[in-house]
């Protein structure tokens, strides 16, 4: 009973609660606009990295054989990419000569869903998104 009486006498009011409050919602709000240009940054270094290994791989076997095809996709799906959205193609057929040239294109498309805060209502919306990878290099593979 002597503490709810200390309590209620106590008036100091609550704007350190009010101000914790609205520094976390703000702070939250900032996090949840860089989630998706960080998301993006990531996949593209991730679609980076695949592409440059199966590129020396088609040198070194002379173009895009199903097995670096199903490489190529057993990696992407390693890292939750959605399969639905990725295109692997290859203007060379195979085989390539030595010395011909190899190309290798890996499109991934995707969603790009942005935050809004409007009239006190956080609201989101999505646009397509594409990365798109395309490099060529040399065969390093002699086919008689």
């Amino acid at each position: 009973m002597r503490l709810i009486k200390l309590w209620k006498q106590d008036h100091r009011g609550a704007a350190e609660a009010i101000t914790f409050a609205a520094t976390f919602l703000l702070l939250m709000f900032i996090l949840l606009q860089f989630y998706q240009p960080v998301k993006i940054i990531f996949q593209e270094l991730i679609l980076e990295n695949v592409h440059r290994s199966a590129l020396l791989k088609m040198e070194a076997s002379g173009g895009l054989t199903p097995e670096i095809k199903q490489e190529i996709e057993n990696r992407l799906n390693a890292f939750n990419f959605d399969m639905s959205g990725i295109h692997i193609s290859s203007a060379t057929p195979y085989p390539v000569q030595y010395g011909n040239t190899v190309e290798l294109t890996i499109l991934y498309q995707t969603d790009y869903t942005d935050y809004q805060l409007k009239q006190m209502v956080l609201s989101s919306f999505s646009e397509p998104f594409e990365i798109e990878l395309s490099r060529s290099s040399v065969s390093r593979e002699y086919f008689k």
